[in-house]
This record gives structure tokens, sequence and C-alpha cells, in this order.
């Protein structure tokens, strides 16, 4: 298979359905709940938090803070050292995430914020780069990729071609 070909192959397969495919499976929002034996310390959820690819953050909200509706181009997770913040998501439901509870919000997601009650909120922001924005840097890099073999197949011809004349016997002189 020529270059020329394999460059055709590789962007139908297995990159020509990819973001569809991602879109599909695409995380949902989730809770989780704190339950371990021993209250939150946040320089081991940092730990955790970093150890799953997250950039972290520490923040602190004080009472009737509000972030309006809005989302973020990557992966986040909030997870609460102490108060609680509520989240609210369009057309999802709104979940109160307490001391020690974390969420996984996939990019992408509308959602609102506010504290709750008369104690600031101290959390955890984990941030990375979303699923779907990784596949399009891989599909990108394989484009790249082909695009070298196809120059370096080029010069390699070029390059044939010069050494075919080169071997040329010269003509005698008469």
């Amino acid at each position: 298979m020529a270059i020329g070909e394999l460059a055709q192959f590789g962007r139908r397969w297995p990159h020509w359905n990819f973001g569809k495919v991602l879109e599909r499976r695409k995380m949902p929002y989730k809770v989780e709940k704190w339950n371990r034996p021993y209250p939150p310390n946040p320089a081991k959820l940092r730990l955790e938090l970093e150890a799953e690819g997250y950039t972290v953050a520490h923040w602190c909200d004080r009472p009737e803070i509000f972030y309006s509706l809005h989302k973020h181009s990557d992966d986040q997770s909030h997870w609460i050292i102490s108060g609680s913040l509520e989240i609210t998501l369009r057309g999802g439901g709104t979940f109160c995430l307490e001391r020690g509870d974390r969420d996984l919000m996939p990019a992408e997601t509308y959602h609102s914020a506010r504290v709750v009650g008369e104690e600031p909120v101290v959390y955890l922001i984990g941030s990375k780069q979303s699923t779907i924005d990784r596949a399009a840097a891989r599909e990108s890099e394989f484009d790249a990729l082909l695009g070298f073999a196809a120059m370096m197949q080029a010069s390699d011809a070029v390059q044939g071609d010069t050494e075919d004349d080169a071997q040329e016997e010269p003509e005698e002189e008469a």
C-alpha cells in the first residue's frame, strides 16, 4: 500500500467515526459521596486528583457566592474540604456536595453553583483536558505522521532519480 493510500485509509479508520464514538461514550456527571472513616485531608486528595491526571487548584468561596450558568472546555472535579456547594446542571438536576464529597463533571456541561449555608466552602478543583480534546489531538498527530511519511517517500523518490542520473555512464568523447 502506497503512502497516499495509507493516508486515505488512515483518515477512514480508525478515526472516521472516533469523535462520534467518544461523544456517545462521554462520561456523565457523577457525584461520589464521602464514605471513608476519616475526615478529608486536602494534601491526600490533591495527590489523588493529580494521580488521575488533574491539575489542581485550592479554592474558597464565602457564603452566598453564586456562579451563574456556564461551562468549561475541560473535565473538572470539585472535591469539598469543608462547607457545602450546590451544583445545578442545565436539564440535569441539583446536587449538594458536602465535606468530603466529590463530583466528576465532563467538559461542556452547563452548570451553575452556589455556596450553601453560613460557612465558606473550601474545595479542590481538578481540571484536565477532556477525552474528546485528547482524541482530536491524537487524530491531528496521526495526520501529521502521515504527512511526514508522504514527505519522506517523496524525498526518497527524488533521491532515487538523482542517483539514477548519476549512475548513467558519461558519453565518450570523440
